[in-house]
C-alpha cells in the first residue's frame, strides 16, 4: 500500500490472497480426480471398452499428471508468498530494534 510514508506490505490483505490461492490448488485437485472418476467410471468393460481404454488410458494419465503439476504449483506459489509476508513482518521487526527505544 503507497502511502505518504513509503510503500508498505498489506499483510493480511497477503495472507488471504497466498490462502486463497491455496486453495484454489487443493480444489482444482480434486475437482478433476471427482470429474475424471465420474467420467471415466465403468469404461473398459467387455472387448469394445477394453480396446477403447487401452487408447485412452495413457492421453488420461498425462492429463491427470499436468493436473497434478497445475495443482502443486498453486501449492508452492500460495506456500511462496506466505514465506514472503514471513520475511518482510520478521525484517520489520530486526528494523524497529535497531531504533532506540524510551
Amino acid at each position: 500500500m503507497a502511502g505518504q510514508d513509503g510503500v508498505h506490505m498489506d499483510t493480511d490483505g497477503a495472507t488471504s490472497a497466498m490462502t486463497g490461492v491455496g486453495d484454489a490448488g487443493s480444489n482444482f485437485q480434486s475437482k478433476w480426480s471427482a470429474a475424471v472418476s465420474g467420467g471415466t467410471g465403468g469404461v473398459g468393460q467387455g472387448p469394445m471398452g477394453a480396446g477403447f481404454l487401452a487408447g485412452f488410458a495413457p492421453g488420461e494419465q498425462r492429463l491427470n499428471d499436468e493436473a497434478a503439476r497445475i495443482a502443486e504449483a498453486a501449492q508452492k506459489l500460495a506456500e511462496a508468498g506466505r514465506l514472503a509476508v514471513q520475511d518482510y513482518l520478521d525484517a520489520d521487526a530486526r528494523g524497529g530494534q535497531s531504533f532506540p527505544q524510551g
